[in-house]
């Protein structure tokens, strides 16, 4: 992008560029034959070709905000304790979206690597354009890859889907979003680890926003099951099991989204939440859900006094013990 000039704005350097370089994705896509003498197996074209589909697009320039949660700075926000989560939550004044800006160089999402948060980034509008013409064929040639058993195509279609949404939402919702959101629901329940699903999840939902709400109910389901450590919400253990964090990355991903549009369901959320745990992720979600529905922040609020106040009670038995002792009356 950083060589277009006015005159390379001709047709045939449109072609040369960019055609070139998609007609070659295109053709690991399409031909499922194997080359007679190549160690490259059919996965291995499949996954290629939707890197370069990837960086075509992320060549294009996203939406920034989509960007900005693309490249997961959940997981690098760093909060000093859920102290200050408090704290904030009594003052509405400081709860402003500036804590979600992109942290760049890092991310399990990778976002940083691909220049989505990059701010030096050329980008293009010949490619732009020129992906706008061939939207729908990408989106029928990369959904056909659904039932690819192999990890890293899956792994690559997860990252991919939410980008072309948020490229062209108008066009990917009206045909893709069902499809895409049915094969986001049952990564999610036979995936063991489903960290990829849920962030797939949540970006969908930043790339469409209210779109996504008729898609919602099961992936709710799922995300109640998740928080509960069980594979059926309804059954629950008694004893706390591990719950995958990236659950909590979906949740804000949500709300930020959706605002309070979701505001029932993501109440019936703030108790299983706050049941999991103390964590980072968490804390990061409850003041996103703050943040952004301001009418569940009392019940945040008082969730997270609650849990303050057993960890006070029960961390130091030895002095209340001593306590104890002190305040006993003596006999005779």
């Amino acid at each position: 992008s950083q060589r277009e000039t006015k005159e390379s704005q001709a047709p045939y350097f449109r072609k040369s560029w960019y055609q070139q370089v998609y007609e070659e994705a295109e053709r690991g896509l399409v031909d499922q034959s194997k080359d007679k003498g190549s160690l490259l197996t059919r996965d291995d074209r499949a996954h290629g070709s939707l890197l370069i589909i990837n960086e075509l697009i992320v060549n294009s320039k996203l939406k920034e905000e989509f960007c900005e949660w693309d490249v997961d700075e959940i997981g690098n926000l760093q909060l000093k304790s859920y102290l200050k989560v408090l704290e904030e939550l009594g003052n509405p004044k400081q709860l402003d979206h500036g804590h979600h800006r992109l942290m760049v160089g890092g991310g399990a999402g990778g976002g940083a690597a691909h220049g989505l948060g990059d701010t030096k980034h050329d980008y293009s509008q010949l490619c732009k354009d020129f992906m706008i013409s061939r939207f729908d064929e990408v989106c029928r040639l990369v959904l056909k890859l659904q039932s690819s058993r192999s990890a890293v195509v899956q792994q690559s279609l997860l990252a991919l889907l939410p980008r072309l949404a948020v490229f062209f939402p108008e066009s990917f919702v009206k045909t893709y979003l069902t499809d895409t959101m049915n094969y986001l629901l049952n990564c999610l329940k036979r995936e063991r680890d489903k960290s990829n699903p849920f962030r797939a999840v949540g970006l969908m939902a930043i790339a469409v926003r209210e779109k996504i709400l008729g898609h919602l109910d099961p992936v709710l389901t799922v995300i109640k099951a998740t928080l509960s450590g069980t594979k059926d919400s309804s059954l629950r253990r008694s004893k706390p099991a591990t719950v995958d964090q990236s659950v909590f990355s979906c949740i804000s991903m949500l709300a930020r989204a959706l605002e309070d549009k979701l505001v029932n369901e993501m109440k019936s959320l703030v108790d299983p939440m706050l049941a999991v745990g103390l964590s980072q992720p968490l804390t990061v979600a409850l003041r996103t859900l703050a943040n952004d529905i301001p009418s569940l922040r009392r019940e945040i609020q008082n969730g997270l006094l609650m849990m303050l106040s057993e960890v006070l009670l029960t961390s130091s038995p030895r002095h209340s013990h001593s306590h104890s002792s002190l305040s006993r009356p003596t006999s005779g």
